[in-house]
């Protein structure tokens, strides 16, 4: 602010004082105007203190060691979080060989009575047994029970007896396959009991039948067509059937 001069009232009649006037003298120099910081020297320490402060910190900042990066990668999992590793699953041994065996319930059906056919394999196996008769093949299909066991049970109905009739089985299971096969000879029914004759014929004694000359019949050999399916007694007192095999012969029953 600046200073304020004394007012000065010249007497009357006189002029008042100023450049030209007799008594006038010019004002005394004005010193010059000291700095704000000249001023105020304690604010200006502190400030100055505090601005180096800042610029230390700056430097710190910049120049400071640079942050460290983490070293596992996106998406790789620690080794604390790596999962258990999960138990080797134990391989089931591989199943045993299939088997399997087939039979008849009787070799020498009568005709119009049923056979049957056995077969023996692994429990749970599928098995296809096919029955090739003269009239056509007859096909069944079953599964083997807990004990490994089917009977495959074939009408024989009108079946020619003396031709022999060649059977198919079939099983599968864990897969495997395997084969067999089996036969059968239908043989004729025994003839209807001849009414009750007064006098009872003589019970055959030796071989029958014979042959157009009476001699007696041994396995193996040839019989006739009027023989086929026909029981008899060979001439070492076998019990022989004449039936199919490579052409009529008489077999052991």
């Amino acid at each position: 602010m600046p200073e304020t001069q004394p007012i000065w009232n010249p007497p009357p009649g006189q002029p008042p004082p100023g450049p030209g006037g007799p008594s006038w003298q010019p004002p005394p120099p004005q010193p010059p105007r000291k700095s704000w910081p000249a001023r105020h020297k304690v604010w200006t320490a502190i400030i100055g203190v505090v601005g180096v402060l800042v610029v230390l910190g700056v430097i710190g900042t910049v120049a400071g060691p640079p942050k460290s990066k983490p070293t596992a990668s996106v998406g790789t999992p620690s080794a604390s979080s790596s999962p258990a590793p999960s138990p080797t699953p134990t391989t089931s041994p591989p199943p045993a060989p299939l088997t399997s065996t087939a039979s008849v319930t009787r070799k020498h059906p009568r005709t119009g009575t049923t056979v049957g056919v056995q077969v023996s394999t692994a429990p749970g196996a599928r098995i296809t047994v096919v029955a090739h008769f003269e009239a056509g093949d007859r096909e069944k299909t079953a599964r083997a029970d807990a004990t490994g066991l089917h009977t495959f049970w074939f009408p024989l109905g009108s079946a020619p007896p003396g031709i022999r009739v060649p059977v198919t089985v079939r099983v599968s299971a864990h897969g495997q396959k395997r084969l067999s096969r089996v036969w059968f000879t239908p043989r004729q029914p025994p003839p209807p009991p001849a009414p009750n004759p007064t006098t009872a014929p003589p019970a055959p004694t030796g071989c029958y039948p014979t042959t157009s000359s009476g001699n007696c019949y041994r396995a193996g050999e040839f019989c006739p067509q009027a023989d086929a399916g026909m029981s008899g007694i060979a001439e070492n007192g076998e019990a022989i059937i004449c039936e199919n095999n490579n052409g009529l012969r008489w077999e052991p029953a």
